[in-house]
């Protein structure tokens, strides 16, 4: 039988805070961010976070509290936190706003960019047409007015649009003017898979520089997205832009699930039995101090009334840069996304402020991309705290089992194309199945042609290929084989252990060795014959097959490896049934 939990009423993709609201949905207050806002002292406010975290439904809400309208919306925060806030309450209603969200800009090249601002530009406007009709415009004004209205702008008109709007707003209510840009970013990621980069910074930047730069007009500011493109582009020259990444403590607990709001959340659910395995799949994310649990998928989890623990942020995205990079960047990080699948940490130092032209040719702006899009934990190690680049040095991990299997996923693919696609992966898993080491070796061979770095020092090189074996064995787990590496059994520690799920059937103990590769030089085969052979008297010797025998394992593969270069032998032998004495 299943499990089963009060299904809510949560907004599943509802931006709109003010139809959230009178429709009565489910929410979690998040209104204490508005003051957090206003107190701020930069006039201009950017928050980078990942994709599905709250940032359009955030900036909804700022807008319904701060724009100006002869509409009371007092009802829309009845019984929230901001309504114990007097120094938010002074601000409540008092500002004209310009909202618009760059997520509906298209840029494959500059034309499509411009087309698409253009339309974004007349729904700004249109959000602001009574100036038309209130004698608000002088002659000249209104030429501009309309020619964006009407969707008639050349690039330069296009690009002053926001100084425009706000001077005229400012002039006609008497106040200063709020600009909300909400994934102001996102133009400039597409623009990075269509290789219009450039061309599509440049008429963002301009855009933008329009209504946040040196404008007169301009109260408060703020913008999100995923990342903080840095100042060689969008930011070029603005001085008055304050970042509020996941590294800060400062609106830490605004974007995502606090333990707390998350726990009342499965109450409410009558799910809070389950509050452990949320944990697992959807917490570990870590903003500023503060732990957090993924928005998105605990709202999807929740309105369901049976349980399914499913990856429903990992699933709903679409291929973007992050999965662009991770597979560019594939062979040359292979160590290290191995490591992370161990669920080891790595650590790297990571930027805030991103060079996406530098994404394609620099390899650590990788990881600083994959932590501010939400694919990577990010903690920061105290005792180095900074680098020589003044650069924060964090330890890495996957934040959940959501993202994790997410990137399992892609390593997946990835070695299922290495080996021949998933006919290949079956017969790996049965060579090891059947101890067939002479299958095992084409495979392996076959697989390292394909990686380009495996020419290490000789320090490295054993370390080199156990990764290279558990991110390829990695693949198999789940269904047949529980993989284990560098654990104790018998008298020592064996390289890599294939557990069977169920007794009776097979299990693998593995030891690796590692002759130097010279050039196209192959090692003798006397000396590949007694490198194996002394790779199983190890595995014998100090009996490392004993895990497997107490786990029930019906035969015993003991498989030796010997790698040099891209050549690799193996050689295999059954264990005997003997068992060591009680201890």
């Amino acid at each position: 039988m299943g499990v089963f939990m009060r299904p809510l009423d949560v907004p599943i993709g509802v931006s709109d805070f003010k139809a959230l609201r009178e429709g009565r949905r489910y929410y979690v207050d998040k209104t204490a961010f508005i003051g957090e806002v206003l107190r701020a002292p930069p006039q201009v406010l950017l928050f980078p976070r990942p994709r599905r975290f709250g940032k359009s439904l955030n900036m909804s809400m700022l807008k319904c509290f701060l724009e100006r309208t002869p509409e009371d919306r007092r009802p829309l925060f009845e019984g929230l936190a901001v309504m114990q806030d007097p120094d938010a309450l002074a601000h409540f209603q008092q500002y004209p706003v310009i909202y618009t969200r760059l997520g509906t800009v298209w840029a494959g090249d500059r034309v499509e960019a411009r087309e698409t601002l253009r339309e974004e530009a007349r729904r700004i406007y249109e959000a602001h047409s009574y100036l038309l009709t209130e004698g608000a415009l002088a002659p000249h004004e209104r030429v501009r007015f309309l020619e964006i209205f009407e969707r008639r702008a050349d690039e330069a008109l296009l690009c002053s649009a926001l100084a425009d709007l706000s001077r005229f707003l400012h002039r006609y209510h008497g106040k200063r003017v709020v600009i909300l840009v909400d994934e102001y970013d996102a133009p400039l990621h597409l623009s990075q898979v269509h290789k219009s980069f450039a061309e599509t910074v440049d008429l963002i930047r301009k855009f933008l520089h329009s209504g946040i730069k040196d404008n007169p007009h301009l109260a408060k500011g703020v913008l999100t997205g995923i990342l903080r493109i840095s100042n060689e582009s969008i930011f070029s020259g603005l001085n008055n832009v304050v970042t509020y990444s996941i590294l800060c403590s400062e609106c830490a607990t605004s974007f995502g699930f606090t333990e707390e709001e998350t726990t009342k959340i499965l109450r409410d659910a009558e799910a809070y039995e389950q509050r452990e395995r949320v944990r697992r799949w959807y917490q570990g994310y870590l903003f500023g101090q503060q732990s957090i649990f993924n928005p998105w998928s605990v709202l999807n989890f929740v309105r369901q009334s049976d349980v399914r623990f499913l990856d429903y942020w990992a699933r709903e995205s679409p291929s973007d840069i992050s999965e662009e990079l991770i597979a560019r960047w594939f062979t040359q990080c292979y160590d290290d996304f191995e490591k992370l699948l161990r669920d080891e940490v790595i650590e790297k130092p990571i930027q805030d402020h991103i060079a996406l032209r530098d994404a394609t040719s620099h390899q650590e702006t990788v990881w600083s991309i994959l932590v501010m899009a939400g694919y990577l934990r990010a903690e920061v190690i105290a005792q180095r705290e900074e680098d020589e680049d003044g650069e924060p040095i964090c330890e890495l991990s996957f934040p959940n089992r959501e993202v994790r299997g997410k990137f399992t996923r892609i390593f997946k693919r990835w070695m299922e194309a290495g080996i021949g696609g998933k006919p290949g992966l079956a017969e790996l898993e049965m060579s090891l199945f059947e101890g067939n080491a002479e299958r095992l070796a084409v495979l392996l061979e076959g697989f390292l042609l394909k990686l380009s770095n495996y020419d290490r020092a000789p320090k490295e090189i054993e370390a080199h290929y156990h990764v290279f074996l558990m991110g390829l064995l990695i693949t198999l787990e789940g269904r047949i084989f529980e993989i284990k590496s560098n654990r104790e059994s018998g008298y020592g520690r064996y390289d890599v252990m294939l557990i069977p799920k169920r007794p009776g059937l097979p299990g693998v103990v593995m030891e690796l060795k590692v002759l130097p590769a010279r050039g196209s030089k192959v090692p003798s085969k006397a000396k590949v014959e007694a490198t194996l052979e002394a790779a199983l008297l190890q595995i014998e010797t100090l009996e490392y097959a004993q895990d497997l025998r107490e786990r029930g394992a019906k035969p015993i593969h003991q498989i030796a490896v010997v790698f040099s270069g891209k050549r690799a032998w193996v050689r295999s032998r059954r264990a005997s049934p003997r068992r060591l004495p009680s201890r």
